[in-house]
């Protein structure tokens, strides 16, 4: 809800786009979408870090 916050405390530039996705609850394990796996690049190729060390 504050993107322009977020920017000036990680230094993100207005030419990076900010996507948070955050899953709540428990999954259901019986419906086939939750049981999918596919490959995925790794988290440190994808990401970067602020404030842990």
């Amino acid at each position: 809800m504050y993107p322009e916050v977020l920017r000036k405390f990680c230094s993100i530039p207005e030419t990076k786009q900010i996507v948070i996705a955050i899953a709540i609850g428990y999954p259901n394990w019986d419906f086939p979408a939750n049981r999918l796996e596919t490959p995925r690049a790794s988290l440190d190729t994808l990401t970067t870090w602020y404030g842990f060390d």
